[in-house]
């Protein structure tokens, strides 16, 4: 599907999230969701693609009984609107005139029933292909759901573990996430959530847009998870912006 055509859809459907209960991660791969492949063997991983402010992976998967295989496609964007503009770009690889949509994520969509599964969506700032790649084909969609709850499950249980702070910046409405350690150690990740506004990412750093009303406050909660997790939930928090309430340390 062309990105002309795509991209409008897209747009239109991300515009619908009002900007609260956001959502941004970081240190995901394609390779991360483990509980969700359980039973299934990786046969090929293409390494970690940086073009700017994103960062693609890739995985395939091989089921060793029904030798039916699943290839995962994820991109990280730097905000929401860059993560459907990387959708946009999946979309257009597949060569098809249009396709329908699908019910999963904040946007989505699936291939019709004549040509091979694969299902391709957006959830917070991740873009996503789930896509049938063997002969014998997979129905993609449960996979692509299970992923899409992985990205939105807010934690249960966690401990005090990270240092997180706002800092104001010389953009009015905009704050700076300082977190420590600034990044998810080997085989976790991040999740950023907020009661209002829109995260970004730009050259290490993680940003908080707030909403234009009157004294916008929100709260900022940073969870570091691992992988497939055996290791406790770390977190820390912080008030936005920083004049309105008592900045926390190791989610004090």
């Amino acid at each position: 599907m062309n990105q002309d055509k795509s991209l409008p859809i897209i747009e239109a459907a991300l515009d619908l999230y009002p900007p609260y209960g956001s959502l941004f991660v970081a240190g995901l791969t394609a390779w991360s969701f483990t509980e969700v492949f359980a039973g299934w063997t990786e046969v090929d991983r293409q390494p970690p693609r940086n073009e700017s402010t994103l960062e693609s992976t890739t995985i395939v998967y091989r089921n060793s009984v029904t030798d039916q295989m699943l290839a995962i496609s994820m991109t990280l964007a730097a905000s929401q609107a860059a993560a459907g503009k990387a959708l946009a770009g999946y979309l257009e690889n597949n060569q098809l005139d249009s396709l329908p949509t699908a019910s999963v994520g904040q946007v989505g969509f699936m291939t019709q029933p004549n040509v091979p599964p694969a299902v391709y969506f957006v959830r917070s700032n991740a873009a996503i292909v789930v896509a049938s790649a063997g002969g014998s084909p997979v129905d993609v969609l449960p996979f692509a759901l299970k992923m899409d709850a992985v990205i939105y499950a807010y934690p249960q249980s966690s401990k005090p573990g990270l240092w997180v702070q706002a800092a104001t910046t010389s953009q009015s409405g905009v704050y700076l996430i300082n977190i420590f350690p600034p990044a998810p150690s080997n085989g976790s990740y991040f999740q950023l959530w907020a009661g209002a506004g829109a995260f970004t990412y730009d050259s290490g750093l993680f940003y908080i847009s707030l909403p234009k009303r009157a004294t916008p406050v929100t709260e900022v909660e940073v969870f570091e998870v691992s992988f497939d997790k055996s290791q406790m939930t770390v977190t820390g928090k912080s008030v936005v912006p920083p004049s309105h309430g008592r900045n926390a340390a190791a989610g004090g």
